[in-house]
């Protein structure tokens, strides 16, 4: 059984080593990654959320009364 030519050059493209920056292989590690350790990673960006949010909250807490200090003076001269 002989291959036409574009069956041939599928087949060399579908054996050919994937190309390590390509989107679609760092697509694959990604699922691959996923599938491995789904629950490890859901937690971990879980747990980056909420430390982004809580460290955000902070930041505004602390910077909210600075400036409706700094207001209150710039205002009142």
């Amino acid at each position: 059984m002989s291959l036409t030519s574009d069956q041939q050059s599928l087949v060399q493209r579908a054996q050919a080593k994937p190309d390590p920056f390509s989107i679609g292989a760092a697509w694959d590690a990604a699922m691959a990654a996923y599938q491995r350790d789904f629950f490890g990673i859901v937690v971990g960006q879980l747990l980056g959320i909420i430390l982004v949010t809580v460290i955000s909250t902070i930041s505004i807490g602390l910077a909210a009364p600075a400036m409706v200090i700094g207001y209150i003076r710039f205002h009142q001269k």
